[in-house]
């Protein structure tokens, strides 16, 4: 029930060997007129044909206060591969991508790396059709069987709105679940 919600080119900050920190665009680049700090890629001098080269992408750094690639077209590309000419390298070009050996991953100070964030989020048309099956469809068929079967017809759909009720509490957790 869950699902890749968002892609992301972003910097990551690695610390205390377990924790990661994503900088996303919208929360943690600025803009100010005449200033526009952008840390969605590597600084340049990490980035190729620097001497002390980390990182190969292109552009080196942002031309504008946009990331390279926008999260809706990462998505989408994500979702329909087939969108993707065979000879089309643009994105990868543009995803940084760590090229002198692994991260290291132990140490005390703070890390900076740059890559490419999946955020999960809840696959909202699935559970959609889950909930209609189950509670709508379900609380249906109980409602016609028990008044067929049992010649009660308030009875069963008593019973039918209580599902129909408890689909929108847990639907409702959700929702509270996804806010944070």
């Amino acid at each position: 029930m869950r699902c890749v919600a968002a892609i992301n080119i972003c910097k990551f900050v690695h610390q205390w060997d377990t924790f990661v920190g994503v900088f996303s665009h919208e929360r943690h680049c600025v803009k100010f007129p005449g200033i526009i700090i952008c840390q969605c890629l590597p600084p340049s001098r990490k980035v190729e044909p620097w001497p002390e080269a980390e990182y190969r992408c292109k552009p080196a750094t942002p031309d504008a206060f946009t990331p390279p690639l926008p999260p809706n077209l990462l998505k989408h590309l994500f979702s329909q591969p087939d969108c993707i000419r065979p000879n089309q390298t643009r994105i990868l070009d543009q995803a940084p991508k760590k090229i002198n050996g692994p991260l290291p991953g132990t140490g005390t100070e703070q890390q900076s790396f740059w890559g490419i964030d999946f955020e999960e989020g809840w696959n909202h048309e699935k559970i959609t059709w889950i909930a209609l099956f189950i509670f709508g469809l379900g609380s249906s068929l109980f409602a016609v069987l028990w008044s067929v079967f049992r010649w009660d017809v308030q009875g069963a759909f008593g019973v039918a709105s209580w599902w129909v009720t408890l689909c929108t509490l847990l639907l409702t957790l959700l929702a509270q679940r996804e806010r944070g």
